[in-house]
């Protein structure tokens, strides 16, 4: 779950806004036409402020973007942000050199992303490709809701390709290997939504991840049931091919999963 600095619950897959300023901005828009007015106020400061590299101006732009983040928790209220040409802006925001700014800006179009419309304006910003790049970062907060919008990105087809033909994948692999259990969950869910798709040749790249498959296996003794659940669900993607089911066999996969479900009270939910 992304990150702006605390660690209390939310969305799936993504860190949320600290609670103080949470229920501020959720009083203040309270319906979708009041997300239209405050959030009007906030995309304006935003693309006011979005060349800004000073002190201040990086204040400004947390505190703003941590707000419009909050609001796109808020499904009803992610048409209204969308309305206001908000996508645009924090795609620019992406190329901005304050951290914390970053992992505002990356969380609210984790969400947005969800819409097609915005996931469209997002690829075709260079979104997909600036976010790519972040997975090199080392911030556990920042890389939370990177991984997490990467994932809500793979859901569409062409920013699915963009983010098989920059190397992507592999990236969002890597994190499997993260010390952070929340991150390695929020990578391998990523990963289960690019195995979603039924994209051509999808299963010779997983081959190709050198230690992949291996890597993804060994999870099956994480501590971790966040991260059980999502890679017990890429594997269920990964296993649709009979090349990558031997190689899973060989690494010991069945016995794992035979493992975890008898396990009392505690296994994981593969998803359909």
């Amino acid at each position: 779950m992304p990150e702006t600095g605390s660690s209390s619950g939310g969305r799936k897959g993504s860190e949320q806004p600290p609670l103080g300023l949470g229920s501020e901005v959720e009083s203040a828009v309270g319906t979708s036409s009041g997300a239209e007015v405050e959030g009007q106020k906030d995309v304006d400061l935003l693309d006011n402020k979005a060349g800004g590299q000073g002190v201040g101006d990086s204040e400004l732009l947390e505190a703003v973007s941590e707000a419009i983040w909050h609001v796109c928790l808020l499904p009803d209220h992610v048409t209204a942000v969308k309305d206001l040409n908000s996508v645009p802006i924090l795609v620019a925001l992406l190329q901005h050199n304050d951290e914390k700014v970053l992992t505002n800006v990356v969380g609210a179009l984790g969400e947005l992303a969800g819409d097609p419309e915005c996931c469209l304006l997002l690829l075709r910003g260079g979104g997909v490709t600036t976010l790519i790049q972040l997975l090199r970062r080392t911030s556990d907060k920042l890389l939370l809701n990177v991984t997490h919008a990467l994932g809500s990105c793979a859901a569409d087809e062409d920013a699915l390709e963009a983010l098989l033909n920059q190397d992507g994948l592999r990236l969002l692999w890597s994190h499997l290997k993260n010390p952070n259990c929340r991150i390695q969950a929020s990578a391998a869910n990523a990963i289960c939504t690019c195995l979603q798709q039924e994209s051509e040749g999808l299963a010779e790249v997983v081959r190709s991840l050198v230690g992949g498959i291996e890597l993804l296996v060994s999870l099956l003794e994480s501590e971790s049931e966040s991260v059980l659940s999502a890679v017990c669900a890429a594997i269920a993607r990964i296993a649709r091919d009979p090349q990558n089911l031997a190689i899973m066999t060989d690494y010991g996969a069945v016995t794992s999963l035979s493992r975890l479900a008898v396990r009392v009270g505690s296994f994981p939910f593969v998803r359909k």
